[in-house]
């Protein structure tokens, strides 16, 4: 029997030979882990590049694909690469190029491309590309690339590129580029870029861009472009170019342009050009240019040209009157209208004067008393 056996045995060993080649060549050899799969559906645990199924890992080094749910630990070693697609859980964080599905990290999940669906960070959501999706973190959602969707973060909210759609930072929502939605920041937000829709923020709303929607800051809302819709602040309401609208503000509402709407300012409303429309100052309004509309002031009006009505207890200070204005002190250039005051002044006068003394220049009687006319 023994001699049978050592006869036949290189017989066998030499078929055997070729299936165990085959079966190496058939094997992965980026797989560092365990792979029970038929191809690659089944489990992987350990470092197993490519898989759909369930993988689990101490961390996400060595990946290429992973169509599923993928769990690890740790954080993986640099550089962070492939894509998870499905569900990805991590204790620290779960990381890779591309994230898409459900992503969640007891500490901050990490996507160098893009991170899309829900992603949750126990301290913060990271992405080097573009967060889009339903983000949330204890203390910070991050993107070097523009965020879409619906996030919240209890510290700040930070993109390198634009914000798009309703966020909320517990201290902060800052974007170096558009923010368009709904934002709310706790102390303040901040956008490099314009601003469209609803924005808030607990001390300041601030932008290097324009303004188009509501917005709102618990001491100012600044920008430096154009502002078209209503804005508040609770001390100033400041547009370093037009504003189109209603603005609110418990100090002053100051454009650097023109100015079209209603302005409501605890001490003043500025324009830097004309004005058109309602301004109510509690000390002064101005306008660089002409004012059309009501302007009224406790303490002063002062404008170039008025087209409708100045009022103030103290003084009105108008190169040209075409209208109406009411004040302690009228002094006018050129009026066409009317003035009533305690002393009223023309230069040019055509229309009426009411007051105790009143003076035209142009009159047949320079001062009178009472009432004045030249037409």
């Amino acid at each position: 029997m023994s001699r049978r056996i050592l006869t036949i045995l290189p017989f066998l060993v030499a078929t055997a030979t070729p299936t165990l080649e085959a079966q190496r060549a058939q094997a992965d050899p980026d797989d560092r882990g365990l792979k029970i799969a038929i191809g690659d559906f089944g489990l992987g645990i350990g470092d197993v590049p490519r898989l759909n199924g369930l993988r689990i890992n101490f961390s996400d080094d060595d990946l290429d694909r992973i169509n599923g749910v993928n769990l690890t630990l740790w954080k993986p070693d640099e550089p962070v690469r492939g894509t998870i697609n499905g569900l990805s859980i991590g204790l620290l964080s779960p990381s890779a190029d591309v994230l898409r599905g459900v992503t969640l990290g007891l500490g901050a999940p990490v996507a160098q491309d893009e991170m899309v669906g829900v992603n949750l960070g126990g301290l913060a959501v990271v992405s080097t590309g573009v967060l889009r999706g339903i983000s949330a973190a204890g203390l910070a959602l991050v993107a070097e690339d523009e965020i879409e969707g619906i996030g919240a973060a209890g510290l700040a909210l930070v993109s390198e590129g634009g914000i798009t759609g309703a966020h909320v930072g517990g201290l902060a929502v800052v974007s170096q580029g558009e923010m368009r939605g709904i934002h709310a920041g706790g102390l303040a937000l901040v956008s490099q870029g314009p601003i469209a829709g609803l924005g808030l923020g607990g001390l300041a709303v601030v932008t290097e861009g324009g303004i188009d929607g509501l917005v709102a800051g618990g001491l100012a809302t600044v920008a430096s472009g154009d502002v078209q819709g209503a804005a508040a602040g609770g001390l100033a309401v400041v547009s370093e170019g037009r504003f189109r609208g209603i603005a609110a503000a418990g100090l002053a509402v100051v454009a650097g342009a023109d100015f079209t709407g209603i302005g409501l300012g605890g001490l003043a409303v500025v324009s830097g050009g004309d004005y058109r429309g309602i301004a109510l100052g509690g000390l002064a309004v101005e306008a660089e240019n002409r004012l059309t509309g009501l302007g009224a002031g406790a303490y002063k009006v002062k404008a170039y040209e008025v087209n409708g009505a100045a009022l103030a207890v103290g003084w009105t200070d108008l190169a040209r009157l075409n209208g109406f204005a009411v004040g302690g002190y009228n002094r006018i250039g050129y009026q066409s209208g009317v003035s009533i005051g305690l002393y009223n002044s023309a230069e040019v006068l055509s229309g009426l004067q009411i007051g105790l003394l009143n003076r035209a220049d142009n009159a047949r009687f320079r001062y009178l008393p009472f009432v004045n006319a030249k037409f």
